[in-house]
């Protein structure tokens, strides 16, 4: 089958269709290596970070090459990792990069970078990371094969003017005729509430939890993508069943 390069970009873009996109990439890796292989070189960050993902889920030796330059450069470098690592079997480095996730758990918050609060947050979860700071997209596995994505921003702050690290995840696009039901709902979940975010120049309805920068502990921003992932997935289903 002949992949529509552009179509296949577009559906990729969409927070809507992605992972329905992803999905059926996946399915057919012969039809859509060559094109997500050319993603690797796109100027857009999720679509290089998606291309990752299917190459990962393929598995095909083929992409080794290209992912190996991807990550020569610089970036992705910690989901590539996780690429080749699946591809290839292979995982010389992952005693050394254990025990440097141990050392920044127990360092305090000010101390860590951006990167290294990121990747010590994420050490028992499921997921995988794109970006680099101040913005990470990270996209947490969820059971039945769902998946959640939590966007990180380092770069805001409170009205004090302190470092604040901002986490967001978008629900559904945000329908007036669904606003009823969007405040019911925040009547009843357990954690954070739901309101109105610009996602990738979308207004969507999603949940939003800040930390303080300065006292902001991996435990502490691990437990929010988690939690943050869960909720969302769970208020995205909630408001496809609800009616208009």
């Amino acid at each position: 089958m002949k992949i529509n390069q552009d179509s296949f970009r577009q559906g990729l873009r969409n927070h809507v269709t992605r992972s329905r996109t992803i999905a059926s990439a996946i399915d057919d890796p012969e039809s859509y290596l060559e094109p997500t292989l050319r993603l690797l070189e796109d100027r857009s960050e999720i679509l290089r970070w998606c291309a990752i993902r299917i190459l990962t889920e393929i598995g095909d030796e083929r992409a080794v090459a290209p992912l190996t330059a991807l990550r020569d450069s610089g970036r992705h470098q910690v989901e590539i990792a996780d690429a080749l690592r699946a591809i290839t079997g292979k995982d010389p480095k992952a005693a050394t990069e254990s025990e440097k996730i141990g050392d920044l758990e127990t360092a305090t918050p000010s101390s860590l970078t951006d990167d290294q609060l990121i990747q010590a947050s994420l050490k028992d979860i499921s997921a995988s990371v794109s970006g680099q700071t101040p913005h990470y997209n990270i996209t947490v596995a969820l059971p039945d094969g769902r998946s959640q994505e939590i966007m990180v921003d380092f770069s805001r702050t409170d009205p004090d003017g302190r470092a604040i690290v901002y986490l967001c995840t978008a629900c559904a696009a945000a329908d007036p005729a669904k606003y009823e039901a969007v405040l019911k709902l925040n009547m009843i979940i357990p954690y954070g509430a739901i309101g109105l975010a610009n996602v990738e120049d979308d207004v969507c309805f999603a949940m939003v939890n800040t930390y303080l920068r300065e006292t902001a502990n991996p435990r502490e921003i691990g437990f929010s993508i988690m939690t943050l992932a869960r909720e969302g997935d769970t208020i995205e289903k909630a408001l496809s069943r609800s009616a208009p």
